[in-house]
């Protein structure tokens, strides 16, 4: 949250956004298919994060679109006015949407078209945006904001030029399944040695990505059950299963236990964004390899042997 401290300004503080008492009334997540809007299926997030690669529906995000609609209630609009508000009682506060993504090279801000004055009590917004297909990849954020829309006067300790961030009043991340989320998997050709080798050769993991440089699963097509792992069978389901299994709860256990590790601060794309999503999205125990294994065979063979 932005502090007032950083400012010579008024802008949003917890005490505020507690007497505005905002509400999310509706998320929805959508496509369109031969003209019929279909909704994603996505489990409610307390973190405000939306996994979109792990829904039953058939969206990929190279071949669909997004839509994305999230309805706001702002309760007590009137409290942002005044000597307790940021903004003069002779002015109007506007809201806008930063949404930007590292992975996807893209930041814009909208202005929502909406105007708040002092003879408002409350208000009920929309926010609906489209992502068009092959646009999306890693982590997407979205804030909705607070700016000074219209300023009559010069008033001393508000924001008097037209525009300015007045402060933060929701946002959540969208992480998305596609190219750059793709587990790194290369054939190699050994005679007389295993089936498969997990490769983790990384110095940085918040820094480093997570591709075949760094981590990587080799197949050994020279090995007898090579040809049974990529079959349209369950018993070819399962064995492969059973290597993700083993292979993710190895790289789990060595990133979570690294020192470096650290998802706040790493990048978009790295091992430990990846790893931390891994986490989150299977409700991985981290306590033990034991622990981490049982947590993955628990959430992850329903989606993988079906």
């Amino acid at each position: 949250m932005i502090k007032n401290s950083l400012f010579l300004y008024k802008t949003l503080n917890n005490q505020l956004l507690d007497k505005i008492n905002i509400e999310i009334i509706d998320t929805t997540f959508s496509y369109e298919e031969k003209g019929e809007n279909i909704k994603l299926t996505i489990d409610n997030n307390e973190f405000e994060k939306y996994y979109l690669g792990s829904v039953p529906e058939y969206w990929e995000p190279d071949e669909k679109e997004l839509n994305i609609h999230r309805t706001f209630k702002l309760n007590n609009v009137e409290t942002l006015f005044g000597d307790e508000g940021i903004a003069p009682h002779n002015s109007s506060i506007g809201l806008g949407v930063k949404i930007y993504s590292k992975s996807a090279q893209f930041s814009k801000n909208i202005d929502l078209g909406y105007e708040l004055d002092n003879t408002m009590s409350e208000l009920t917004f929309d926010f609906n945006y489209s992502f068009a297909p092959s646009t999306l990849r890693g982590s997407v954020f979205i804030e909705i904001f607070f700016f000074s829309k219209n300023n009559q006067t010069t008033n001393l300790g508000f924001a008097n030029e037209q525009g300015i961030n007045l402060g933060v009043i929701n946002n959540f991340e969208i992480i998305v399944d596609g190219d750059g989320a793709a587990f790194p998997i290369v054939e190699v050709q050994r005679k007389g040695e295993p089936l498969w080798k997990l490769v983790m050769n990384w110095t940085d993991l918040n820094n480093e990505n997570f591709d075949l440089e760094n981590i990587r699963l080799e197949i050994n097509v020279k090995h007898q059950m090579y040809d049974y792992i990529f079959k349209d069978a369950k018993p070819s389901r399962f064995l492969l299963f059973e290597i993700m299994t083993n292979v993710m709860a190895q790289i789990i256990y060595k990133a979570f236990n690294d020192n470096l590790y650290d998802p706040v601060s790493a990048e978009e794309e790295s091992i430990t964004r990846v790893v931390n999503y891994w986490i989150e999205a299977y409700s991985i125990d981290t306590n033990s390899l034991e622990s981490i294994n049982y947590s993955l065979q628990s959430n992850f063979e329903d989606e993988m042997v079906g």
